[in-house]
């Protein structure tokens, strides 16, 4: 009778003990999510890698919208190229779009940094906002 008293004691130890771990979420080997330092006073953006279909997606919270396109990488560069615009719907973005939603980004990839190397000049307006490194996006 003892002993039985005593595995049941076990027992609700070890379900306590197994219910109080903090388990940390494990990031998956095919997915990584980088954000945005801040620039200024713009909402930091996010950048989401889903390796095994070489996709992406930007997330701009301070736009509620994102883009989704595909990417491809050679030698130290992540090439980002814009297929999709998400806010209200789904939106083709098309090759004759000249929108700031439709350049295809260029990163520097430094161990867990991305660093936005992108040749903006033929857009002025962003050439003065994002200089060449400035825009460095950390995985976490």
């Amino acid at each position: 009778m003892q002993i039985m008293k005593n595995l049941i004691w076990l027992f609700i130890l070890l379900l306590l003990f197994c219910s109080c771990v903090n388990l940390k979420p494990r990031q998956s080997e095919y997915i990584a999510l980088y954000k945005q330092s801040r620039l200024g006073e713009v909402l930091p953006e996010y950048l989401l890698l889903k390796d095994r279909i070489k996709s992406y997606e930007f997330f701009s919270p301070g736009l509620n919208s994102s883009v989704l396109g595909n990417y491809h990488i050679a030698n130290d560069t992540i090439y980002l190229n814009p297929r999709y615009e998400y806010s209200d719907s789904i939106k083709r973005i098309s090759p004759a779009d000249t929108s700031i939603i439709s350049i295809p980004r260029k990163f520097l990839i430094k161990k867990d940094l991305l660093i936005d190397v992108t040749d903006y000049k033929n857009y002025p307006i962003l050439d003065v906002f994002f200089k060449k490194g400035e825009s460095i996006y950390k995985r976490f």
